[in-house]
């Protein structure tokens, strides 16, 4: 029985990378998805790659760290952080914390971390404001944010849940509380890249009456059904 697949990578600079996904997981997807979930997670293993300073004696916390479809763990744990923790909401590989990403702050604290890695999560969160807030706050000052999320475009993947779409423009002014990095929209899929760092001091910005695109509802909305 076939259990995973390998694909092979190329990046901006005509490099590549091999990379292993649970293929029964993968075929779920539509094939605009599994190109972002391709290019994502590997991206982000070669962009961690240039920079081990960043990583070297740190706190990392990666969120959706259950690993259906690779991980990032194995690489930046070469690194030597001084701590990996990996949180999800069902204990399994890569798994070290259960926990909603909407209460981290609540059982972790504030200011526990060095990185903070997101990649393809916060679309599956129907209280996005909260989860985006969590993420900001877990940060030290000057600590390191990554994510990956969908944009409009990206096909429905209810696994669990799908509600929302991300496009450069909505991460660029939801994180414009933090120094953007690096900021791109996937030329070849659906998706959003960011690299931001957490200032000196956080005046956080205000996503109340921001509307983000529901996929549910097929327009921009202020809240999801349900």
């Amino acid at each position: 029985m076939l259990n995973s697949v390998n694909f092979q990578f190329y990046g901006e600079d005509g490099g590549s990378q091999p990379g292993w996904f649970f293929f029964t997981d993968y075929m779920k997807l539509d094939n605009r998805k599994r190109k972002f979930y391709v290019q994502s997670k590997l991206y982000c293993i070669r962009k961690s790659r240039a920079h081990p300073d960043e990583v070297c004696g740190k706190s990392v916390l990666e969120i959706g760290a259950y690993d259906v479809n690779g991980s990032l763990r194995q690489t930046i744990e070469k690194m030597e952080p001084a701590s990996y923790k990996g949180v999800d909401l069902f204990s399994g590989p890569g798994v070290d914390l259960i926990c909603s990403i909407t209460d981290l702050v609540r059982d972790l604290g504030a200011g526990i971390c060095d990185v903070v890695i997101a990649t393809e999560v916060l679309e599956h969160v129907k209280d996005w404001r909260k989860a985006v807030s969590n993420c900001k706050h877990l940060l030290k000052p000057g600590g390191v944010i990554i994510i990956t999320v969908p944009s409009i475009g990206c096909g429905f993947h209810g696994y669990p849940e799908d509600h929302w779409r991300f496009e450069q423009g909505d991460i660029k002014t939801i994180f414009s509380d933090f120094d953007i990095e690096e900021l791109w929209r996937s030329p070849e899929s659906e998706g959003v890249f960011l690299k931001a760092r957490r200032p000196q001091r956080l005046i956080e910005y205000d996503t109340s009456r921001y509307k983000l695109y529901s996929i549910m509802k097929g327009r921009r909305t202020l809240k999801n059904r349900g």
